[in-house]
This record gives C-alpha cells, sequence and structure tokens, in this order.
C-alpha cells in the first residue's frame, strides 16, 4: 500500500510550531487530532511533522490504553460518585464525550439509561434554575413586557369595577394587546408573570 509522500519543505509558521508539537505529542500523550485543533493546523501536517521531525506516529492502539490508564478512575468517579454527564466530563478531561462512553461500557458498570439521565438533570434545583432564567422578559417566548403586564392588571381591573364581566375585559385587552384571551386571563390570574 502506498502512503503519501512527505513534505520535504515545510513553511517557517509552521516549523515554529514544531517544538509545541513534539512536546504535545511525546510529553502529554495528545492526539494528533487534538494538537491540529490546539495549534490551528491540519491534522495531516502535525501527523508530517511527526513522521519526518519525532519518532513517527504512536499506534492507536498505544493511545487508547494510554488514555484509558490515565483518565479512567477520574471518569468513574465523576460520572458515578459526582453524577456529571458524560459531556460534561469529556469537557473537564479535553476528550470527545464518545471517548467516555466508550470507557465506561467496555471498563465499567455501564452508562445511565435515558430515563435515569433525565431523572438526574430534572432535580428541583434543575427546574428553579430554568425557571429563573425563563422569567418574564427573559422568556425567549415573551410578548409582552413588564410594563404591559402591570398595565393590563390596572386595566382589568378598571374593567371589572364598571360593570364589564372577566370574559368582555379579556377578549378587549386580547385585542388591545395582540394576543390570546387566555394569555390574558394567565397574567390577570397570576398564573404567569408570578414575580411582579
Amino acid at each position: 500500500m502506498n502512503e503519501s509522500p512527505i513534505r520535504s519543505k515545510f513553511t517557517q509558521k509552521t516549523l515554529q510550531k514544531l517544538p509545541q508539537v513534539l512536546t504535545l505529542y511525546n510529553d502529554y500523550q495528545q492526539s494528533v487530532q487534538t494538537i491540529a485543533k490546539a495549534l490551528k493546523m491540519s491534522p495531516m501536517t502535525v501527523s508530517n511533522l511527526l513522521k519526518q521531525y519525532g519518532n513517527g506516529l504512536r499506534p492507536s492502539k498505544i493511545e487508547y490504553v494510554n488514555k484509558v490508564d490515565r483518565l479512567g478512575k477520574e471518569i468513574e468517579i465523576m460520572y458515578y460518585d459526582q453524577l456529571m454527564s458524560t459531556r460534561q466530563i469529556a469537557k473537564r478531561l479535553g476528550v470527545e464525550p464518545n471517548f467516555v462512553i466508550g470507557y465506561l461500557n467496555k471498563f465499567s458498570k455501564g452508562t445511565r439509561n435515558i430515563k435515569e439521565s433525565c431523572q438526574l438533570r430534572t432535580n428541583n434545583e434543575y427546574r428553579t434554575k430554568l425557571r429563573e432564567k425563563q422569567l418574564g422578559e427573559l422568556n425567549n417566548s415573551v410578548k409582552l413586557t413588564q410594563e404591559m403586564v402591570l398595565k393590563i392588571r390596572e386595566e382589568y381591573g378598571k374593567m371589572l369595577e364598571i360593570g364589564h364581566t372577566k370574559t368582555q375585559a379579556q377578549y378587549y385587552l386580547a385585542n388591545k394587546y395582540n394576543v390570546k384571551r387566555p394569555t390574558i386571563s394567565d397574567v390577570v390570574l397570576r398564573k404567569t408573570w408570578k414575580h411582579i
């Protein structure tokens, strides 16, 4: 099988990155892909630099085993004890999420099923945080402003005082503020916009 010829001439800019490439690859056991991404180079260039100026490329199986030995216990602690997601672990350790999933399934107790994962994510703390992020005008689907809500409640009270029915007042305000009647109902009954 013919291998592609190694380029003998690299640009000066590329050669300046050679010490970093060798250090990351040999000392820190980083993959060609990771180095290429970190140094903003193509994986082929990194590979060719290592072949020409380094000791060549490691067999990928050895690289995988080294990563497993180095990161295995950390992954287990983060996943099983700290209940972090595979994406969170991958981000923290600087590896691909598939590496974390593969490790857990091959060398440990396996990954959580979808139902279990959802239950972990949707605890009371998560719900509260989500609610606060989508409160009032921060909500992506908001059609009213805080100012409008206060005016709607004020006008609604006045309309009831002068003899309008609840339904009439709600339809009138819905037309005025260009929303649906249930939206007005939720505002005046404080089912939405509870914080004001």
